[in-house]
């Protein structure tokens, strides 16, 4: 999908905390009905930010700007937002549907039309039959899908979630980002979301925005944030990564007592994927120190000369290979990301 309008522009944003920099100079675009991902470690800043774009902290230094106009100094009701928090912040001595209507006008020229927009939401979460129930008689997915429409009931241009799927298991959390995800599509509404989950970020996000320090790492689709890593940070914090130091001189970088072939001068950090390691051929020559079972994968660990290796092996692969068996390793050129030396 294309998103060509920019809707929203902040530039070179800083926020200070007693001294602390929570933000140093945070400069990205949201392009209009993109869903993008802020991630990060914590204490990255990925929050304040959020919490700066709603305006519920103010930043020290740097604009905001939605569709070209600065909004600043524009206070959070003004900001056309809606939010969801992790902790659903319902209020517990109101329905659903009360939930829901809370926020929109008041008034009896108001009630038919808040009323019906009760139904649509109702409807958009699948939760018609829960309408007169409260908070407490509801799952916690439930919750967050009831949180979810009443910042969504207004119609807000922009849709801020805060690490909403953290405090549900593990199941609810991959149904309720999927639902997430159509709702956000069906209604077109720019979306930003805090997430520390990289699987959460990499299901759900147009773009990704890799965090640290309080610094923009990386900004890009899934596909070129965990495919192409701008920094060692990013290959680090997004899913898993072996690294290794080395030495690259003439096509080839020596690790410990092993040499593979690279592209690469000088001092080098070495970087692949454990899906992308070659078992079965290769110049390496390893043992196969442990192996743990992930169901669609093995992940198995192998010692070789200085180096020790993790490898993914599809569960249909793994055949013939057992803990103490000696097998040929490959890191294909093609897979190996290399940081620093002359080819950062």
């Amino acid at each position: 999908m294309a998103f060509d309008e920019t809707f929203l522009d902040i530039e070179a944003l800083g926020k200070t905390f007693d001294g602390f920099a929570a933000l140093r100079e945070v400069s990205l675009s949201v392009r209009e009905g993109e869903f993008v991902c802020f991630v990060g470690p914590s204490g990255c800043g990925k929050t304040t930010l959020l919490r700066a774009i709603a305006g519920l902290d103010r930043q020290s230094s740097g604009r905001i700007l939605r569709k070209g106009q600065d909004i600043s100094d524009v206070p959070p009701a003004a900001r056309d937002c809606g939010i969801v928090f992790q902790s659903y912040a319902l209020f517990p001595n109101l329905t659903v549907s009360q939930n829901i209507a809370y926020g929109l006008p008041t008034g009896r020229r108001h009630r038919a039309a808040n009323a019906a927009r009760v139904e649509e939401m109702l409807a958009l979460i699948g939760m018609q039959d829960h309408a007169g129930k409260y908070p407490a008689q509801l799952s916690g997915g439930q919750q967050q899908r009831v949180a979810l429409a009443r910042a969504m009931a207004r119609g807000p241009g922009l849709l801020l979630l805060d690490e909403p799927l953290s405090a549900l298991d593990a199941k609810v959390r991959v149904q309720l980002r999927d639902e997430i995800k159509g709702l956000q599509r069906r209604l077109g509404v720019t979306t930003i979301m805090v997430t520390h989950d990289q699987e959460e970020a990499l299901a759900m996000a147009d773009r990704i925005v890799v965090m640290n320090a309080g610094r923009v790492e990386q900004v890009g689709t899934p596909a070129e944030v965990y495919g192409a890593p701008k920094s060692l940070f990013v290959a680090e914090f997004i899913g898993e990564m072996n690294r290794w130091e080395g030495v690259a001189c003439g096509g080839t970088l020596e690790i410990g007592q092993e040499r593979v072939a690279c592209a690469g001068e000088g001092e080098v950090v070495a970087a692949i994927r454990p899906e992308d390691v070659v078992i079965g051929q290769g110049r390496i020559r390893a043992e196969v120190s442990e192996m743990e079972f992930l169901g669609a994968f093995w992940r198995c660990r192998f010692a070789a000369r200085g180096m020790e290796i993790v490898a993914d092996v599809p569960a249909q692969g793994i055949d013939g290979i057992a803990v103490g068996d000696a097998v040929q390793v490959d890191l294909p050129e093609h897979r190996l990301h290399l940081f620093g030396g002359a080819s950062a």
